[in-house]
């Protein structure tokens, strides 16, 4: 799970941030199956797909 540093577009809703623009600046939240060394990393949006709601990141 990814949460976004700033806030998308204004009138976006919650349904159409499930595929997050690229260039957006992200936190690498987690869930119970994310790798510990991965929770807290800064991240840049470089590619994402609706389906299942994966998004490739690029470190800064």
């Amino acid at each position: 799970m990814i949460a976004a540093v700033g806030r998308g577009p204004e009138g976006w809703g919650e349904d159409e941030m499930s595929v997050l623009p690229r260039h957006t600046k992200v936190v690498v939240t987690g869930n119970n199956r994310t790798k510990s060394v991965l929770v807290g990393l800064h991240g840049v949006v470089k590619k994402a797909v609706g389906l299942g709601g994966w998004h490739w990141l690029c470190s800064p």
